[in-house]
């Protein structure tokens, strides 16, 4: 992990550092399996008792980010836009109206806001 940062092939992390770990030490598994010419078919055929529990369970954060993601592929593209331009990248009503060809702000406000209740709607049905 050191080494991806000093040569900055990773300059923000995804995941949680014991996942990106995990990952890098599974990365590490392969390779030598196919440096021996025991190349396992697929990574399901690692065994996973040498792996720590807790590397294999996702963390609450981790777990509520996948159901956010999960429940905003499931709202329609208008919404999933509104949604994303709004909190990801932080514009402005305005801004949202004259992307989205909307009359105003106002019907953007009120669009949002039916959008936020489906997307509250999707997460609590799959809880």
């Amino acid at each position: 992990m050191y080494q991806n940062v000093v040569e900055e092939k990773v300059t923000e992390l995804r995941s949680t550092v014991s996942t990106y770990l995990f990952g890098i030490a599974k990365n590490l598994i392969l390779k030598k399996l196919r440096q021996q010419k025991r190349t396992p078919l697929s990574l399901d055929e690692i065994a996973e008792v040498a792996v720590a529990p807790q590397f294999m369970q996702r963390s609450d954060q981790e777990e509520q980010q996948y159901q956010m993601r999960q429940a905003l592929n499931r709202l329609g593209e208008t919404c999933r836009q509104i949604l994303e331009l709004f909190y990801y990248y932080e514009f402005s009503l305005e801004v949202i109206a004259e992307r989205l060809q909307y009359k105003n702000s106002n019907t953007v406000k009120a669009q949002k806001h039916r959008c936020m209740k489906q997307l509250e709607g999707e997460i609590r049905s799959k809880k």
